[in-house]
């Protein structure tokens, strides 16, 4: 057992989608949220969010406006995933992953 990696994974269509798109680890975590509270030490408030549609990208997001006391909505740009390696998750996919206080809007 590494306490380094996620306690579990997103359920994926083909087990190499791990590979390519994987999940940020605890350590990457912990980073996404001490930069958020920086940032709201700071006074930095977000209004909106723009993040890719890869898993570690969201997560590192969603973490980021936690450790700053807010919450947004992300926009991820469906279109250009369609079209590249790896197949990315779901809108409802990211909102199943612990992420239910976080809204996610297509561009």
């Amino acid at each position: 057992m590494n306490l380094n990696m996620p306690p579990r994974l997103p359920v994926r269509e083909d087990i190499i989608d791990h590979t390519l798109d994987s999940p940020l680890t605890q350590v990457g975590l912990f980073v996404a949220d001490t930069c958020g509270r920086a940032f709201a030490e700071a006074g930095v408030r977000f209004s909106v969010c723009y993040v890719s549609p890869a898993l570690r990208c969201v997560q590192t997001a969603c973490q980021l406006l936690r450790g700053a006391g807010q919450v947004g909505t992300f926009s991820c740009p469906h279109q250009w995933s369609q079209f590249t390696p790896p197949r990315r998750l779901s809108n409802g996919q990211l909102r199943g992953i612990s992420h239910s206080r976080i809204g996610f809007a297509e561009l």
